[in-house]
């Protein structure tokens, strides 16, 4: 009978020591975050990659557990970096931003109304998704923002 009870007190998972480190610093990079008005402008949740990262870097491990560490952290790194390609939406955006592109003139500053009534392609956005693109347009440097007394003017670059 005392074999069976040393047999259930032994871990079946041969890992699971890892999995109590993974927890244990999870707990760690909680007790980290600040106390007080502001908590949730300052959290940040660790990623897997970080805590695996730790454990390698703070637990003694076993080669068996060093080789699953690691190949979860490979595991991590090729998901991340894997190739994706645009949705159907990002390529309808990317051909209504062109459109939008080639129906301003240079020199001529627009508001987004002035936009969604020049070009066609435009005609049945709403304005928030017209100014979505123009945002995004602004950041790719094709086309300028100024403000003028609260009201947003877009101006081509070029």
């Amino acid at each position: 009978m005392e074999k069976v009870r040393n047999f259930f007190r032994k871990p079946l998972d041969k890992l699971a020591n890892l999995w109590y480190n993974i927890y244990v610093i999870k707990d760690r990079f909680k007790s980290l975050k600040p106390k007080g008005i502001d908590t949730m402008a300052n959290q940040k949740k660790p990623t897997k990659a970080q805590m695996f990262k730790q454990i390698l870097d703070n637990y003694p491990l076993t080669p068996a557990e060093q080789e699953f560490v690691k190949h979860e952290m490979e595991l991590l790194a090729k998901k991340n970096s894997a190739e994706k390609k645009p949705t159907a939406q990002q390529t309808a955006n990317e051909g209504i931003k062109s459109a939008i592109i080639e129906g301003m003139e240079s020199a001529k500053a627009y508001t987004i109304t002035d936009i969604i009534k020049s070009v066609p392609a435009c005609a049945e956005l709403t304005n928030q998704r017209v100014s979505a693109l123009m945002r995004q347009l602004v950041e790719s440097g094709a086309v300028v923002r100024t403000e003028d007394k609260r009201k947003a003017y877009f101006t081509k670059v070029g």
